[in-house]
């Protein structure tokens, strides 16, 4: 007599579904996901290869930042500068004509209010550029 103590294409069939189901289960996540690798065990170097580059490319995003960040900074000076120079000329302009012996006391008088007025503007102007809190033009930077 026979008998059948076990059902070797049972197990076969049994464990053939699991690695089926193992790898079903594997091609979900990476779907899912988007990613090629999921964990160490997929692939260990392409891991280590994607982490490298997702992590210089984080920093390159950073300098990226940092360099408009810098860009602003430079314009808001630029554009500070600009106004002061254009004080400074019309400064200069008031000044020669001040010397130039041709106006009477109260014409320069004008002319000195308007020199006061720009110089109190330009003051105001150092004083009061910054950028994020930080003063560009008082000399603090030095």
């Amino acid at each position: 007599m026979t008998s059948i103590n076990t059902n070797i294409s049972a197990y076969y069939a049994q464990n053939n579904l699991r690695a089926a189901g193992a790898m079903s289960q594997s091609s979900i996540s990476k779907l899912s996901s988007g990613q090629r690798v999921i964990k160490a065990s997929d692939d260990v170097a392409a891991l280590s290869i994607g982490t490298i580059l997702r992590t210089n490319v984080s920093t390159l995003k950073t300098a990226l930042v940092n360099a408009n960040q810098g860009s602003t900074l430079l314009q808001i000076a630029d554009g500070a500068l600009a106004r002061v120079g254009e004080i400074l000329q019309r400064q200069k302009a008031l000044a020669t004509q001040t010397n130039s012996g041709t106006l009477s006391s109260v014409e320069k008088g004008y002319l000195n209010q308007e020199f006061s007025k720009l110089s109190e503007e330009l003051d105001r102007i150092v004083s009061t550029t910054n950028f994020n809190g930080v003063k560009l033009l008082d000399g603090g930077l030095a």
